[in-house]
């Protein structure tokens, strides 16, 4: 995950609505230089004291100020938010969101066994970090889903699954997705995803072989959003296929796996480069 958190953090038990924190983020994004926006009317009709809420936020968040009824003056930090929305990219706004502290102990401890926090607060950045991609809940435990390994830590943990005991020489997308990703790697389903043409240009995939065919079951799914110059959207993301494929063969990752071991050890040259940041694809 990238962070752009500063190094001051605003630490609060707030409770807010996922939905409703991203339409407002949204609406910051919306000024064309005026410098300020109109409160959605949405939250003008809330209580005082929830709408407070929300204005708290915004300012921890170095976002924006309400120094009038029905006003918000934006900070400096919004042009960033909008570079940010205007991106897509989940993993950069979760790294801002991270400057408010219940929601940067979602994503940098375990999701399960959260410190001491009011059930409301852990219950909404949960949710957040869940549709931002960054944790993923599969039959009731949550796991992180936000770390950053190499493209050979990612081959090698493929590989490690295929010499698991098992009954057929393959194994299934969402195995690939939620047991080789999500479990061993921390990497949630969805950030695999938009990470794979990255992964099949280093090599992640070479020599193995993807079977396609057959419906995917339907209630193997991640819900996240998807940032756009019109709002945010809910999608349904299948995890039993990505791009028509269903399965992954051990047939020449089997091959590869005896090669490597007959293969004598290479000597280490002075000339080879180091691995850059921009080699590892999340």
């Amino acid at each position: 995950m990238i962070s752009d958190s500063p190094t001051r953090a605003f630490d609060r038990n707030i409770r807010v609505s996922p939905d409703r924190l991203l339409d407002l983020l949204f609406c910051l994004t919306q000024d064309r230089g005026r410098g300020t926006i109109q409160s959605p009317p949405w939250l003008l009709s809330l209580s005082p004291r929830v709408s407070r809420n929300y204005q708290d936020l915004l300012l921890g968040l170095d976002l924006a100020d309400s120094p009038r009824p029905r006003t918000f003056r934006l900070l400096p930090e919004t042009a960033k938010l909008r570079t940010i929305w205007e991106a897509g990219d989940l993993d950069r706004l979760s790294g801002f969101l991270a400057r408010y502290q219940p929601f940067a102990e979602v994503l940098y401890h375990d999701p399960n066994t959260l410190p001491n926090r009011p059930v409301q607060t852990v219950a909404w950045v949960r949710n957040l970090a869940v549709l931002l991609g960054q944790i993923t809940q599969v039959r009731g435990r949550f796991y992180k889903g936000n770390e950053n390994p190499t493209p050979d830590e990612v081959r090698r943990a493929i590989l490690g699954h295929f010499q698991r005991d098992r009954p057929e020489p393959s194994f299934s997308m969402y195995d690939l997705l939620v047991g080789v990703f999500l479990r061993k790697l921390r990497v949630s389903p969805v950030r695999a995803m938009a990470a794979w043409d990255t992964m099949e240009q280093g090599g992640v995939f070479e020599g193995f072989e993807f079977r396609t065919g057959g419906s995917p079951d339907t209630r193997k799914n991640q819900v996240v959003i998807r940032l756009g110059t019109d709002g945010w959207r809910r999608e349904t993301v299948l995890l039993d296929e990505f791009q028509g494929k269903r399965d992954i063969t051990e047939i020449i990752a089997a091959k590869i796996t005896r090669d490597s071991a007959e293969r004598e050890p290479q000597i280490e040259r002075d000339d080879v480069p180091e691995r850059s940041d921009d080699d590892i694809p999340f």
